[in-house]
């Protein structure tokens, strides 16, 4: 059994870099912002501790927290929003739930699968908007979010083809080599 897994096309994991976790943390802003004011503020705090540390894993080669600590984080915002809104049920402490959840999903990311999977989210995170307010406006302002979204995945899936391309590149010229 493989203890780490890669790609076949290019031989090796694929991790995203520092620009796409830039691109994933603006989206995740911008899919987040119609919600800011229903939210606690200590969520906001939380993103920043969040946000540095994961730009420091990616940047810096940093460790990820371990599975304990993880743990940890986990069952503290859970205590804090049953603290903040009395229940873990219903819309405002579900949605809650959900961007503080998806917020510490971005300690975990080590592979191009968990990028695409914080993108697909925040697209659920965007459509709770619509629970609250279906104004025109917020409408607009939703689709542009969706489309950034959408080129936050095509530049995933495009590093992903970029990574692959000179293997290829060296395969076909040894080829020619040896013709």
């Amino acid at each position: 059994m493989l203890s780490k897994k890669f790609h076949i096309s290019a031989g090796q994991e694929i991790q995203p870099d520092k620009q796409a976790l830039i691109a994933l943390m603006c989206a995740f802003l911008l899919a987040v912002s119609p919600h800011v004011t229903r939210l606690p503020v200590w969520l906001a705090g939380l993103a920043i501790i969040v946000f540095s540390w994961s730009y420091k894993i990616v940047t810096a080669k940093g460790h990820q927290p371990g599975s304990i600590l993880r743990i940890i984080f986990l069952f503290t915002v859970i205590l804090f929003l049953f603290k903040h809104y009395h229940t873990l049920l219903g819309r405002d402490a579900g949605v809650a739930m959900l961007i503080a959840l998806t917020l510490l999903k971005f300690l975990e990311l080590k592979s191009q699968r968990d990028f695409m999977l914080v993108v697909f989210l925040c697209m659920f995170i965007v459509l709770t908007s619509f629970l609250y307010s279906q104004s025109i406006w917020l409408g607009i302002y939703l689709l542009a979010v969706v489309i950034i979204l959408f080129a936050v995945m095509m530049y995933l899936n495009l590093s992903l083809i970029h990574i692959s391309e000179p293997k290829r590149q060296l395969k076909q010229s040894r080829v020619a080599c040896e013709w």
